[in-house]
């Protein structure tokens, strides 16, 4: 605030001093110019400071220097625009901007502002100038033309966006998706409501008509894919996917009973299983393939903790992972220790109430949704690309569904004569639940959509996987095919196809979103005689802030599950372009900065055709009206038209004095003389002879009236010119 105060008494110095101020201000520019680049160019050309100012502090740690920089040149930046920039004629700019500023909130704040209250700020202030634009305080003076007023406007946006287009930013930036979809597609749309439940597949193409509404933050270790619904039958006739009400949404546990069934499928305890089974009875080891496991080192399956809040959002399901375990309703938050590990803390959780768990791991509320006041939930799940990883590499999934049942009977029986302690027989109990649930849902889709899948796809998946034995060496393969940017696959949101079958898609445009990427791999993987399932549900965005993710409506996902045999259901991602895909396959959290040209190119475009369009509307129109004006004037008898020229000059006059239409035909001569030097004295007195006396109009005093009306609005045309 001194700053500003100083800042104002100095602009007020300039005002007085226009040759010394002149010198000191572009001192006081040059100065601050330097400084500023200094603070915030640094050692690392303004890499840090452009990544911590474009992504709020999300990305990039904050120095005194950037804070500094800031420092220089906001008030200096401020204290000019307010004094300068609030005169009359050119309060549209500074309006404009104060406008922005929630905008520049919404995108800056971990929780946006509403777009809808951002249109209201905007629009209030714009219609608050208008009316101050049009006449200045008691005087009844116009200060400024609707010309002035369109044009600096139009100017000052269209800088604006050209502006915030070319400056280098993340695609990650919150909002910036809302902000190119505004001008590269026309199809957005407010109504998308994810509370519920769908009858068929498709909800992860809301996107394409997303508000970017947040619905959920997470703290989390892991960046993790939340499930929001499965569906089992594929229609190929209408192409979508449907669900078996039994398996998807009827909830078969209740939360504690889950939550012990959950806890059990713990893959440590497993190995450990495994290992007193081989020990005891050591040709299971050679016979089953397990020989590597029971020898490598004990493997982690920990839980982990995840916090979930609902951002003022209620649904009929609750986001989980895959391997989650159970979920709280609770006031906790997470908070990392020294180490880096993640702890509770302010718990005091107990379970969701009226809430179950499918077959499917579908988390749901069986009576209402979740309450919409920030409700906050504790998930506790276990990381599955890990295990997955080590499980697979060590030769413990290569097997049938029949081998993986014979097995687990196996290490159960000998683990039972053996006496061993409960907590492993437990465990491998829980893991043949489990593997019988999934050979039943195998059985209810072989029975429903095996032999609708057409044979191409079968061929097709047959040749990706000519060289591989297990499931999931067949999973990795079609994942790696789509992945292969030689194959010609590319991810689009926006691409709506000719033909909706997955076999064009497969075949011919290999261009699609998630929801094509998804259903082509399940019907590949099941032409195999892989168990797979379809969900949708949520991919939430890259952690800028560390250990914090955002679920929103635009982070909209589809993903095939696969049951691996002896393991249970796990993430297998064949969409190209993904979040989860970068994080399994690489450790590096570098972004770039980019400019999107085609972006700045279509508002340059929308902008020429929105200013040639204003540009004839304000040149224009005058002239048109005028034309119409005279028009009438000319079809009209003597004395309706000189009425008319009257009236009009009577309405010119209101610019000068908002009461003219109550000023007698003299004293509207007396003030038109004074503000334009125009006498048109003679034409009054023919005026009050016909209003008021007993003279009939002629067609001289109708020429005289068009010739007065010409000679006043040429006199004014050549005072604006002159200003």
């Amino acid at each position: 605030m001194g700053i500003n105060i100083a800042m104002f008494a100095f602009c007020g110095f300039i005002n007085r001093h226009r040759v010394i101020g002149g010198v000191l201000i572009t001192v006081l520019i040059f100065i601050l110019l330097i400084a500023f680049l200094r603070l915030a160019i640094g050692r690392d050309l303004g890499s840090g400071f452009s990544s911590w100012f474009l992504t709020a502090g999300e990305r990039q740690e904050v120095q005194t220097e950037y804070l500094l920089a800031i420092l220089v040149s906001f008030p200096f930046f401020f204290a000019v625009v307010v004094y300068y920039f609030t005169q009359i004629l050119y309060r549209m700019s500074f309006l404009t901007l104060v406008s922005l500023v929630p905008c520049v909130i919404s995108v800056k704040a971990i929780a946006g502002i509403d777009t809808f209250i951002v249109a209201i700020i905007a629009i209030l202030n714009v219609s608050i100038l208008i009316y101050q634009l049009q006449y200045s305080g008691n005087t009844g003076v116009r200060t400024s033309s609707v010309k002035a007023v369109t044009f600096s406007g139009a100017v000052f946006v269209f800088l604006l966006l050209i502006i915030s287009a070319l400056i280098p930013k993340d695609s990650n930036t919150i909002y910036y998706s809302v902000f190119e979809m505004l001008f590269m597609d026309s199809t957005i749309s407010l109504g998308s409501d994810f509370s519920g439940f769908a009858d068929v597949s498709g909800n992860a193409d809301m996107y394409r008509n997303f508000q970017n509404r947040l619905m959920y933050t997470v703290e989390s270790e892991d960046p993790l894919y939340f499930k929001r619904q499965t569906f089992d039958f594929y229609d190929f006739d209408n192409n979508y996917w449907t669900y078996d009400e039994s398996s998807s949404l009827e909830p078969a546990y209740e939360l504690d009973e889950y939550e012990d069934y959950a806890r059990k499928l713990n893959f440590t305890t497993l190995q450990a299983a495994y290992t007193a089974a081989c020990d005891a009875d050591p040709p299971l080891a050679e016979k089953y393939g397990l020989t590597s496991l029971t020898e490598f080192r004990e493997i982690s399956d920990t839980e982990k903790t995840a916090v979930i809040t609902a951002q003022n959002f209620s649904a009929r399901y609750i986001p989980v992972t895959s391997r989650a375990v159970s979920v709280y309703s609770s006031n906790s938050s997470l908070v990392r220790d020294e180490s880096g590990a993640y702890a509770i803390v302010n718990s005091g959780l107990e379970h969701i109430g009226s809430a179950g768990v499918t077959n499917s791991g579908i988390f749901r509320m069986l009576n209402d949704g979740m309450t919409k006041s920030n409700m906050v939930y504790h998930m506790t799940y276990r990381s599955e690309i890990d295990i997955l990883g080590y499980w697979t590499e060590l030769g413990a999934a290569n097997l049938t569904d029949e081998e993986a049942s014979q097995m687990l009977e196996d290490v159960h029986a000998v683990l039972i004569d053996e006496n061993a302690d409960s907590t492993l027989i437990e465990t491998v109990e829980a893991f043949i639940i489990q593997h019988d649930n999934a050979l039943d849902y195998k059985e209810m889709w072989i029975d429903s959509d095996y032999d609708n899948i057409p044979a191409e796809i079968t061929a097709f998946a047959a040749e990706i996987t000519a060289d591989c034995t297990y499931d999931w060496e067949k999973a990795n393969a079609i994942v790696l095919y789509f992945r292969d940017t030689d194959n010609g696959y590319i991810y689009n949101i926006d691409y709506i196809p000719p033909d909706d079958s997955i076999e064009y898609f497969l075949f011919e445009s290999k261009t699609g979103s998630c929801s094509e990427f998804a259903t082509a791999f399940s019907l590949l993987a099941r032409s195999l005689g892989l168990n797979v399932r379809y969900c949708e549900g949520y991919s939430p965005d890259s952690s800028m802030t560390d250990g914090t993710y955002y679920i929103r409506d635009s982070g909209s996902h589809a993903y095939p599950e696969v049951y691996i045999q002896g393991m249970g259901w796990f993430v297998y991602e064949p969409t190209i372009a993904s979040v989860y895909n970068s994080n399994i396959s690489s450790n590096d959290t570098t972004f770039e900065f980019t400019v999107d040209y085609s972006l700045v190119t279509a508002i340059c475009i929308i902008a020429a055709a929105m200013l040639i369009a204003a540009l004839i509307l304000i040149y224009l129109s005058p002239i048109i009206y005028e034309k119409i004006f005279l028009h009438r004037v000319n079809r009209s008898d003597n004395e309706k038209a000189v009425t008319l020229v009257y009236n009009r000059i009577v309405d010119i006059s209101k610019r000068y004095n908002k009461n003219a239409n109550a000023l007698t035909p003299y004293e509207l001569s007396l003030l038109n003389l004074e503000r334009t030097g125009y006498d048109m004295g003679e034409f009054v007195f023919t005026a009050e002879d016909i209003f008021y006396g007993d003279r009939n109009a002629d067609q001289n005093d109708k020429q005289f009236a068009v010739d007065t009306y010409n000679s006043l609005r040429e006199r004014i045309k050549q005072l604006k010119r002159k200003r």
